[in-house]
């Protein structure tokens, strides 16, 4: 009985490792982020830092929405949490994870000088995609939708507009 009893405290006084994540709404994004950009993933690499794997996504900029540096290149590298070393792999839940060739827009914070991260981990990345008649669009969130709503990528950039708009004017 002693050892059941053990046991049981044992299993359930383990530290709970978790990613806690505060919903951010498209203002808050619009106003926290340094950049804002459409971008095409071109490749994908990971490395150690310390004892975390961050992977860097290559991206190519294809549209802009929010920059205060009019001097930026057309290339950027993103770094998000996670990733595969050898046969070494770390899973951040939560965080962003951007695939070669695919097309999204970013809310982007810049904390040093050309270091990307994705503001709001995975909540700032929406996803573009080709719709029935062959324009972009948008589906929520980072993951494909091949049977899911896609919804109108120019309202979207309206939206980030006004807010853009609203977060300057006093």
């Amino acid at each position: 009985m002693r050892s059941l009893i053990f046991a049981l405290f044992c299993l359930f006084t383990q530290p709970l490792l978790a990613t806690t994540v505060v919903p951010l709404s498209l203002a808050e994004l619009t106003k926290k982020a340094d950049l804002i950009v459409e971008v095409t993933i071109e490749s994908r690499s990971a490395a150690w830092q310390g004892q975390r794997i961050y992977t860097t996504s290559r991206a190519q900029i294809t549209h802009t929405l929010k920059d205060q540096n009019s001097q930026r290149s057309k290339h950027i590298d993103i770094q998000s949490l996670g990733g595969v070393v050898g046969q070494i792999g770390q899973k951040v839940h939560g965080a962003a994870t951007l695939e070669t060739g695919k097309q999204y827009l970013l809310f982007l914070i810049e904390p040093e000088p050309e270091k990307y991260f994705v503001y709001g981990m995975a909540q700032g990345v929406i996803t573009m995609m080709r719709n029935d008649k062959g324009q972009l669009a948008i589906a929520p969130g980072q993951e494909s939708r091949q049977h899911g709503q896609l919804f109108d990528l120019n309202q979207l950039r309206k939206s980030i507009k006004q807010n853009r708009h609203e977060i300057i004017q006093p």
